[in-house]
C-alpha cells in the first residue's frame, strides 16, 4: 500500500522567489554563446533514473513512480509577461525548439556545499530564432524550474525543524531504500510540463553558473509550437494564436 501523499502549497511574490536567483543570472548574462567543452558546471545531477523520472514522455511511468511529497507553487508576477512587449525584453533568446531529451535534475552544488531548488535540463534543437545569438540547427543544454529527486536526496536538505514542521512524519519510519524509491516534486501550479519531441516557443536567458540556456516565465515563457499552422498554444485560455514572430523572422 502506498503511503499517502504530504501537500505543500507556495505561495511566491514577484517573478518567484524561488526563481529569482536563477532568473537574475539568466539576465546578467544574456545572449552568451554555450561553451561546447564544457562538461560540468560544478552542480551535482540528480542520482535518480533521470530517463524514466523527468521525461514526461511516458505518463505511464510517471504515474506509477511513488511520489510522497508533492511541492505546488503559485507565483504573483509583479511583470505583465502576458505582454509582448515586456517578455520580449526580459528574453535574451527567443526561439522555437524541438525538445530533443529531458536528462534529470540539478538539485545539489558540491562547490559551495548548498542544495538548490530543484531544476529540471536537458536538450533542445533550435529550429527558428527571433532574437538572440542562437542559430538554426543548433542544439543546446537548457534548465528549467521544478523537477522529481528522490526523498533520500531532499532529505539532505531539510533542517530538524524543518523534518519537525511536516505534517505527516511517515517518513521517519521509512527505510533507506524506501527513501531512494519515493520521490519530491517541486512544480509551479501554473506552469505545463514539457514533453520530448515536442515543439515549443521558448523566451531564453543564459546563464554562466548553469552553464545553460535557461526558460522563465512559465506558462508564459514556454508555449507549445504547431510547425503545420504555425501557431503557438495560449496556455491561459487553450486557444491557438498566430505566430506573433513570423513577420519578424
Amino acid at each position: 500500500m502506498k503511503n499517502k501523499k504530504i501537500y505543500i502549497s507556495v505561495i511566491v511574490l514577484g517573478i518567484s522567489i524561488i526563481s529569482l536567483s536563477i532568473f537574475i543570472a539568466f539576465s546578467l548574462n544574456k545572449n552568451k554563446t554555450e561553451n561546447p567543452n564544457s562538461q560540468n558546471s560544478g552542480f551535482a545531477n540528480s542520482q535518480i533514473d533521470n530517463s524514466e523520472v523527468n521525461n514526461v514522455q511516458d505518463d505511464k511511468k510517471k504515474k506509477e513512480l511513488d511520489i510522497a511529497i508533492d511541492i505546488g507553487m503559485t507565483t504573483e508576477y509583479n511583470s505583465n509577461l502576458s505582454d509582448k512587449k515586456i517578455i520580449d525584453n526580459l528574453a535574451g533568446d527567443i526561439v522555437v525548439a524541438e525538445v530533443l531529451s529531458i536528462d534529470g535534475s540539478l538539485f545539489y552544488n558540491p562547490s559551495n556545499e548548498s542544495y538548490l531548488n530543484n531544476y529540471t535540463f536537458g536538450k533542445i534543437k533550435i529550429l527558428k530564432a527571433y532574437k538572440g545569438d542562437l542559430k538554426q540547427n543548433s542544439k543546446i543544454s537548457f534548465i528549467r524550474e521544478g523537477g522529481i529527486v528522490s526523498f533520500y536526496e531532499y532529505e539532505q536538505a531539510l533542517s530538524e525543524d524543518q523534518k519537525n514542521s511536516m505534517e505527516d512524519q511517515s517518513f521517519r519510519k521509512w527505510t533507506l531504500k524506501e527513501k531512494k524509491v519515493k520521490y519530491v516534486r517541486e512544480y509551479f501550479m501554473e506552469d505545463i510540463d514539457i514533453i520530448v519531441g515536442k515543439t515549443y516557443l521558448f523566451y531564453l536567458n543564459y546563464s554562466e553558473i548553469f552553464d545553460k540556456y535557461g526558460s522563465f516565465g512559465q506558462k508564459y515563457g514556454t508555449r507549445e509550437y504547431n510547425a503545420k499552422t504555425d501557431m503557438v498554444l495560449n496556455n491561459e485560455t487553450g486557444e491557438w494564436e498566430a505566430n506573433p514572430y513570423t513577420k519578424i523572422n
